[in-house]
């Protein structure tokens, strides 16, 4: 209940340690981090990268979770031009929204880049400009208005539950569908088996009606 009082108060590393615990926990209790692997499907995948953002979100990562081959992982993401690729454009993106919301007067530039793993100022600031088209600094502070101010660890934590709740939704529809797929079948065999009694059944009645029509 106390740190819950405190969320807002929160800074970036603390916001990520917070939420790296609260993901193994409900891993944990979900049984995702047992023996049983997800589906090995493109949007699950995804989503296991993008709520593993900050911490270690990698090929080797997703062949350890989805007990899949690297070359599996490969030709899925092909599509993105790679995991890494793709983890870099999800950092980008996540860069840019939280250096709108965080207060200027608070945070660097520096310290939202380090949050989602860029480390190297020049290298950073390179490939936001090739990303969105302009420097991070001149992002900061754009997306604060007159409401009340929000911190940084508290939009972090808010934004990587949503996308880890979005992730176990994929993963749960693809069980789910497997699931109806199998309740489908099996109606479907019971079905046939009731036709099949009934048919028989009339031509029983059928073949008696003939007999008694040919002793009469």
């Amino acid at each position: 209940a106390q740190v819950l009082a405190e969320l807002d108060r929160v800074s970036i590393t603390e916001a990520q340690t917070l939420t790296e615990g609260l993901l193994g926990f409900i891993d944990g209790l979900l049984g995702y981090a047992g023996h049983a692997p997800l589906p090995a499907s493109l949007g699950a995948m995804e989503q296991f990268l993008i709520v593993r953002l900050r911490g270690e979100a990698t090929v080797g990562a997703l062949c350890k979770h989805f007990g899949v081959s690297r070359s599996m992982v490969y030709r899925l993401f092909a599509s993105h031009g790679g995991v890494e690729r793709f983890v870099t454009k999800a950092r980008l993106e996540r860069c840019y929204e939280e250096l709108r919301r965080v207060d200027p007067e608070r945070v660097r530039v520096a310290d939202v880049a380090a949050s989602w793993g860029f480390f190297d100022a020049s290298a950073f600031s390179r490939a936001f400009r090739k990303r969105f088209g302009k420097a991070p600094s001149s992002v900061l502070g754009t997306g604060v208005g007159a409401e009340v101010r929000r911190e940084d660890g508290d939009l972090a934590v808010q934004r990587l539950y949503a996308d880890y709740m979005r992730w176990l939704q994929e993963a749960s529809g693809v069980a789910g569908r497997n699931a109806t797929e199998r309740l489908g079948s099996s109606e479907t065999d019971r079905g046939e088996t009731r036709t099949a009694a009934a048919t028989a059944a009339l031509r029983r009645d059928a073949a008696d009606s003939a007999r008694t029509s040919r002793s009469a």
